[in-house]
């Protein structure tokens, strides 16, 4: 993804850091198949998202348990700004 900077009132996460093949094997294999930039990004983002969806329970086709439902849900502004 394109660098843009940020508005004034936007949130921003910035990452610097380094995945070692020994901890996260699958994860390196599958990131090295991509140079490293643009797509490598993009990828490791998409990874990320459906793992967070995925951990809540949003796209794991079963109903969330009662005590899901009564977290917090994102708003659409938040889920944009995620990928």
């Amino acid at each position: 993804m394109a660098r843009r900077p940020a508005n004034k009132d936007e949130r921003q996460v910035r990452l610097n850091f380094q995945l070692f093949a020994p901890d996260n094997p699958l994860l390196v294999a599958d990131l090295l198949n991509f140079r490293k930039g643009k797509l490598r990004h993009a990828r490791l983002v998409t990874l990320a998202t459906i793992g967070l969806l995925m951990e809540r329970r949003v796209i794991a086709g079963e109903p969330p348990p009662q005590s899901a439902t009564s977290q917090r849900r994102m708003t659409c502004e938040e889920f944009t700004d995620i990928g």
